[in-house]
């Protein structure tokens, strides 16, 4: 074969190998859901706009968590409006193929500033990940969280996120056919547990105020294969001294 020849069916032979690779798809669309814990407001309007002009706009009630709700991957800017007033301002990321939940939480102030933060606050946010998380006076503040999770047979994935402005942190057991199986240990406001992994299963769980064997709720969980289980410990409507658990689930 003449040098000529050789590189003309080496040529081929790169395109050809090329033309095999997988074919070019659209980019899966991410999935989120939203929940509604911003204490004594009884609903919020929550609007989000994406940079390729996808948006959506959702007014929910005290306690709501919508379905997953299909968005094209990208940077949203996201608003937060309640009694009257504009409180949040923020940008997330959703990432193709991903889910999320976009949770709101705090105390709305009257007259109080979009975004509004305190010193200390501000002071940590030259901290990243849980080192950047303060209380911020229980001021209203967004909470974006990975749903991801690998099913593991005959394990069940569960996050446990408090949501209860003022509540000291907090211990989580987990009984199952009357013996103490699992706990989550001193989990504080705004912020959520690991993402553990336990026997499938239903389990009667209980809540502590950490080191305290005295229950604050309880309340049935059904762990299962092929299910992520968020529970949010949230304040009870009208009264925060009463806690109320919201369970999302996510399903493979």
């Amino acid at each position: 074969m003449t040098p000529d020849r050789g590189c003309c069916a080496l040529l081929i032979s790169v395109l050809l190998f090329a033309g095999c690779g997988k074919p070019n798809t659209p980019n899966a669309p991410a999935e989120l859901r939203v929940g509604q814990f911003l204490f004594a407001s009884a609903s919020a309007r929550v609007s989000l706009v994406g940079e390729d002009g996808d948006s959506s706009v959702l007014s929910l009630s005290y306690a709501e968590l919508t379905d997953y709700r299909a968005f094209s991957p990208g940077s949203y800017t996201v608003d937060v409006h309640a009694g009257g007033q504009h409180l949040l301002h923020k940008t997330i990321g959703l990432g193709t193929g991903g889910r999320y939940s976009l949770l709101l939480a705090g105390i709305p102030q009257e007259g109080q500033e979009v975004n509004q933060a305190t010193f200390g606050t501000r002071l940590h946010r030259i901290f990243e990940g849980a080192a950047a998380r303060t209380d911020n006076d229980f001021l209203p503040t967004l909470l974006l969280q990975n749903d991801y999770f690998v099913p593991v047979p005959g394990e069940g994935n569960l996050r446990v996120t408090q949501l209860v402005p003022g509540l000291i942190p907090v211990d989580v057991e987990l009984d199952r056919e009357g013996d103490q199986q699992a706990s989550l240990k001193g989990i504080a406001y705004a912020h959520t547990s690991d993402r553990d992994q336990f026997t499938a299963g239903t389990y009667a769980a209980s809540l502590h105020l950490a080191g305290s064997p005295q229950d604050r709720l309880k309340f049935q969980l059904e762990l299962d294969t092929s299910t992520f289980t968020n529970v949010y410990i949230l304040p009870a409507a009208g009264d925060s001294r009463r806690l109320r658990v919201v369970t999302g689930r996510t399903s493979q």
